[in-house]
């Protein structure tokens, strides 16, 4: 979501930017061509006027969808969180919050905010009707379908409000009803084994809702639940990784194995140097920032370029830096995908190399230390006990580090 590439900037409201994803455009034709060819048409409709009819009827939708995320984006500013923008997809709206509350009555707040603010405009909607003297019934309803219908279409937005504030309130992770259930199992759970009970209540619901959506040819439904039961899934594979990498610095999980040369040094010489002495990664030094290669890479420029050719000479992976005590779960959403390598300076000197290409390792050894904490013992049984208290090893090339404390992060 947050490649822009595919998005159409809007305006802002109340500070907050609105895009429209370019897909969206798709579901407006399809909806002019779903109006235009309905077998339900009225007769004195002509193809074109109920095409712009139900046009007029998604714009409605997805105004109700942004007040949606309003409710939501307000609720979180309560508490302190930013909003970056509201994406309008065709499934629906997304707000790119920077994170929500993890306070349980804080996500129950800001996410039970969104599914409120359709019940208040169902509400709303249902009150001027009747100032209006203009409520049908629940027998007149049908007048919702009619095409340029100014009560039809306040009829419309009333079903339409009070279908979505109910469908939102399913306990399907990660909409908002999943969310809701998350809030109240974090009361007594720990975020990450909420979140685990959420995803797995939300799956068979969403398999069983797609399902049925399919076999009643319902396309539109289908796919959306096939996202949803994909989309809990990554949600919580993130928030695990977040988890494990909680109180981690960068220094801690940074190789420690590396060796600097200096830029005018051939490929055929860092290719002899990095076998002869095995060394995993060397550090190219070049101005203003160094650069870091694996062996790998080594080889493939020395595929395309000469042997003779110095590393001075050729692009190289570009480079970031960061503090050693810089916390990792902070500085990861930062990455980007092009920004190989991470330079781990401490007081100045460059101490260690952080590679997006460690990150499985890393995860894995920060599994393996919850799993020994869980099992750690509580009293000293002997020589038994006392083996299954040594942590596993870190992987090659790795130290735990020994410094902490605030650190930052430069670029």
């Amino acid at each position: 979501m947050r490649d822009r590439s595919w998005s159409i900037p809007l305006f802002k409201i109340l500070g907050v930017r609105l895009d429209l994803h370019l897909t969206f455009l798709l579901l407006l034709v399809y909806a002019g061509w779903m109006g235009a060819t309905h077998p339900a048409r009225p007769i004195d409709v002509p193809p074109q006027m109920n095409a712009l009819w139900w046009i007029l009827l998604v714009m409605g939708v997805f105004a109700c969808v942004v007040m949606h995320e309003f409710g939501h984006i307000l609720a979180a500013r309560r508490y302190g969180v930013a909003t970056r923008r509201i994406l309008l997809l065709p499934i629906g709206g997304v707000a790119e919050m920077d994170q929500l509350p993890r306070q349980p009555g804080r996500e129950f707040i800001v996410t039970a905010a969104g599914p409120a603010v359709n019940f208040a405009i169902a509400l709303l909607v249902y009150l001027l009707l009747q100032a209006m003297g203009a409520w049908p019934g629940l027998n007149g309803l049908e007048r919702a379908f009619v095409p340029f219908d100014g009560i039809g279409f306040l009829l419309f937005m009333l079903i339409y409000n009070l279908t979505m504030g109910i469908f939102n309130l399913v306990p399907v992770y990660p909409m908002d009803g999943g969310r809701i259930l998350r809030s109240l199992l974090a009361t007594r759970l720990d975020y990450l084994t909420a979140t685990r009970w959420s995803v797995w209540v939300a799956k068979p619901l969403a398999l069983a809702a797609a399902l049925f959506a399919i076999l009643n040819g319902s396309w539109q439904p289908a796919i959306l639940f096939g996202f949803i039961y994909l989309a809990g899934d990554l949600e919580y594979q993130a928030i695990r990784r977040d988890e494990l990498m909680r109180g981690v610095s960068m220094g801690e999980v940074s190789a420690h194995r590396w060796r600097a040369v200096p830029a005018e040094i051939t490929l055929g010489e860092a290719l002899t140097l990095m076998r002869r002495e095995q060394v995993p990664e060397i550090v190219v030094q070049l101005h203003p920032l160094p650069a870091v290669l694996v062996e790998e890479e080594v080889r493939e420029l020395a595929e395309e370029h000469p042997w003779e050719a110095t590393l001075g000479s050729l692009p190289l992976p570009r480079s970031r830096i960061a503090d050693a005590t810089a916390p990792l779960g902070i500085y990861l959403p930062k990455l980007e995908p092009k920004v190989g390598r991470i330079l781990i300076y401490h007081q100045g000197q460059l101490v260690a190399v952080f590679r997006q290409e460690t990150m499985q390792e890393v995860l894995a050894w920060r599994t393996w230390e919850k799993k020994l904490a869980r099992n750690r013992p509580q009293s000293n049984m002997g020589g038994a006990a006392q083996r299954r208290r040594t942590p596993p090893p870190l992987p090659h090339g790795f130290s735990r580090g020994t410094t902490s404390g605030p650190g930052h992060v430069a670029e």
